[in-house]
Order: structure tokens, then sequence, then C-alpha cells
């Protein structure tokens, strides 16, 4: 069986260049060996990126101070890959503080 989406994906903390990210893992289809590949872009240009990890969190790194990302993630297991999860948009700033809608 291949993954759920992935649930509760939300951003822990941002600064001037990066996002932490953490989730759920999916309620079914989970197993040994999955893992993770985020999809984000700047809500702007809307050229996507990908970043893969076996964690339930995961630092975006690389970004723009003050910048707009639209961000979604995707489990996969040996079956095959799971659903998108519900895309979020998360800011990064200067000071550390978080900013997300």
């Amino acid at each position: 069986m291949t993954p759920n989406a992935v649930k509760d994906l939300a951003v822990e903390s941002s600064s001037g260049q990066s996002l932490t990210l953490k989730w759920s893992r999916p309620s079914t289809g989970d197993m040994p060996g999955t893992s993770y590949n985020l999809e984000y872009s700047e809500v702007v240009d809307g050229v996507n990126k990908n970043d893969t990890t076996t964690a339930i969190s995961h630092v975006i790194t690389g970004l723009k101070p003050y910048t707009n990302y639209t961000i979604r993630i995707m489990a996969i297991s040996t079956v095959g890959e799971g659903l998108w999860s519900t895309p979020i948009v998360a800011e990064t700033n200067q000071g550390g503080s978080l900013f997300s809608h």
C-alpha cells in the first residue's frame, strides 16, 4: 500500500535563510525505508526545488530573507509514492521569529 498524505506539515522556526519544518508520519503506508520528498518554491517565481529526508523534520537552507515560500511534502516507500500534503506558505525573516500563513 502506498503511503497516505503526510499530515500536520508546519514551520517550527524561521530565520533569514532557513525554515525548520516538522510533520506527522502518514497514517498508512509508512514502513521502514520511508523517505520524504519536500518541494518548495518562492511564491513569486514558482520555480520548484526539492529536498529529501528520512526524518520527520527538516531544515531547508539557502533561502532568501523576507521571502514567502510554498512548501509541500510527499512520503515515498518501497511500494511507491504517496499523495502530496496540503501546501503551506511560510516566510523567512532576519530576526528568527516565525511568520506563517
